[in-house]
């Protein structure tokens, strides 16, 4: 287990039926993300539902959510699936990104996202816990990236959804530039006026966010792994090692070397180690949302 999680298995199924027996409903024990990438069948949960399925839609699994799916009588078809948990994952689905009640992801015209996860499995390769981490985190970045490409602005019932939805995309995929302009795009408002409500919630600005997230990153690499710097600087987008470095020590006061070899106080890991809760998104001062 990293400390976003763990991806379990990966794999591929063909001329496959599905959750055997359909009856009882299947109770699993972690989250799971399957492709449908030939044929057509049925979708049942505890709920009742019974949803249509056709090659491209994606089935998500919950943690102990009695459920069941396979391919129509007398037929087979073709899956590509991931088995997943962690914390990472557990907030995707604590802040409502992934739910129960929406156990499908609908095809999209251009499979978009099939071929995304089908080009992610192929990179997949056993490895140390270095590579595990960064699988993990691609997985979490990819998975991210597909829910808030399906959701919408006006599907949101809480005035300070589009802060959840910016923190998320600013937290999403490290390595690659990110403008914080396209991050205003896809929540739906202006960016001057993105950048003023965000800055007023959270108390730094959409870039400065996003530089404190790699930094905690940074921190987790150097406490939980053996990655070189420059392996933590490719990971998280720095370019170099040398610009690595000093961005670290401009944050944190130390260059990553000693802060690998020394030994944090709980204040300083709290605040500079991981995610920090207080910038989890309480709402404007004011109350409103964009």
């Amino acid at each position: 287990m990293t400390p976003l999680g763990r991806l379990t298995l990966a794999a591929r199924i063909q001329n496959g039926e599905g959750v055997v027996p359909a009856y009882p409903l299947r109770i699993y024990d972690q989250y799971a993300l399957v492709f449908i990438t030939r044929g057509e069948g049925v979708y049942r949960d505890i709920h009742q539902k019974r949803i249509p399925l056709v090659a491209g839609d994606a089935i998500f699994v919950f943690p102990s959510f009695p459920h069941s799916y396979g391919p129509n009588p007398g037929t087979h078809w073709d899956e590509l699936y991931f088995v997943f948990d962690g914390p990472a994952f557990a907030m995707l689905h604590q802040i409502g990104l992934i739910d129960p009640s929406r156990p499908i992801a609908p095809r999209q015209p251009d499979d978009r996202w099939l071929a995304k996860f089908t080009a992610f499995a192929a990179r997949l390769r056993p490895g140390s816990r270095d590579d595990d981490a960064l699988q993990v985190a691609r997985l979490h970045a990819l998975l991210t990236e597909m829910l808030l490409a399906l959701s919408t602005p006006t599907d949101t019932s809480h005035p300070d959804d589009w802060l959840q939805a910016a923190q998320l995309l600013l937290e999403a995929d490290l390595s690659q530039d990110l403008d914080p302009a396209e991050v205003a795009r896809k929540v739906g408002v202006g960016y001057e006026l993105f950048r003023k409500r965000f800055t007023q919630s959270l108390g730094v600005s959409p870039a400065r966010y996003r530089a404190r997230r790699r930094i905690e990153a940074a921190c987790e690499m150097l406490k939980f792994t053996q990655m070189t710097s420059a392996q933590i600087a490719d990971a998280l987008g720095y370019g170099d090692e040398f610009y690595f470095s000093k961005r670290f020590k401009a944050e944190m006061g130390q260059g990553p070397r000693e802060f690998r070899q020394s030994k944090p106080t709980p204040a300083l890991r709290a605040t500079l180690c991981k995610p920090t809760p207080a910038l989890r998104a309480p709402p404007p001062a004011d109350g409103k949302g964009l």
